[in-house]
């Protein structure tokens, strides 16, 4: 997998989005111009199991994604 999508609100892309290993340690991040379409290059990171954590300036969004 070269690259996934993540979906938010058109109109309110975060400021910042991070990949995080299972670990918690950052391996990839995306300042808002990197991410507001929503996809997300990560052909850099082996196979595996990754966090992917949306930061906006009031909420902060998680989930799971798994890279083959």
């Amino acid at each position: 997998v070269d690259m996934f999508t993540v979906g938010w609100d058109e109109n309110r892309a975060p400021n910042q989005v991070q990949v995080l290993d299972m670990k918690g340690t950052v391996v990839a991040a995306f300042e808002a111009n990197q991410c507001a379409n929503g996809s997300l290059q990560v052909s850099n990171l082996p196979s595996g199991m990754y966090i992917v954590k949306g930061n906006w300036d009031d909420a902060e969004r998680v989930s799971r994604v798994i890279v083959q």
